[in-house]
């Protein structure tokens, strides 16, 4: 639903920055499941995740999506370099077609994944139902803005 959400709000979107409203928590398996709606789409799903942000219990990415025998799913990997540098780390996020979704960490606690708005196509915010405040969301939206991001919305997980 959230990539189909995405493709009217912003068709021309080919990433995809998930990141935290919040310190608390993780994006890793909503990231994972709009990674393999892309390849049910028909696009190349790929996931990445931010530096320092990934969640250890999810490990590295599989080789292949489950459910989904022929959809591949890649993990990129991001270096610092290239975060500072907003051009390199769009072509890298856009290197061979696809759709990449990145697991990032909290807008407000990770300064990598506040660099990474400005090279994604559309940021989507997740908080979490019951724990994420207003003024959370309020606070993340406006540093995506500042750093140049381009806000699609926002989504609840439990």
């Amino acid at each position: 639903m959230l990539l189909a959400r995405l493709q009217i709000l912003a068709p021309e979107a080919r990433s995809v920055l998930l990141a935290r409203a919040q310190p608390e928590g993780t994006v890793e398996p909503l990231a994972r499941e709009v990674a393999a709606a892309a390849a049910q789409a028909g696009f190349a799903g790929r996931l990445a995740r931010v530096p320092g942000s990934d969640d250890s219990r999810y490990g590295s990415a599989p080789s292949r999506l489950s459910g989904l025998p022929d959809a591949e799913l890649t993990e990129l990997q991001i270096d610092m370099k290239e975060l500072r540098e907003t051009e390199r780390a769009r072509a890298a996020l856009h290197a061979g077609g696809g759709y990449t979704v990145v697991a990032g960490g909290s807008i407000l606690d990770s300064p990598e994944t506040l660099l990474l708005c400005r090279a994604v196509d559309v940021v989507v915010l997740v908080g979490y139902r019951a724990k994420t405040l207003r003024s959370d969301l309020e606070a993340a939206r406006d540093a995506v803005e500042r750093a140049g991001g381009r806000l699609a919305g926002a989504v609840f997980v439990d």
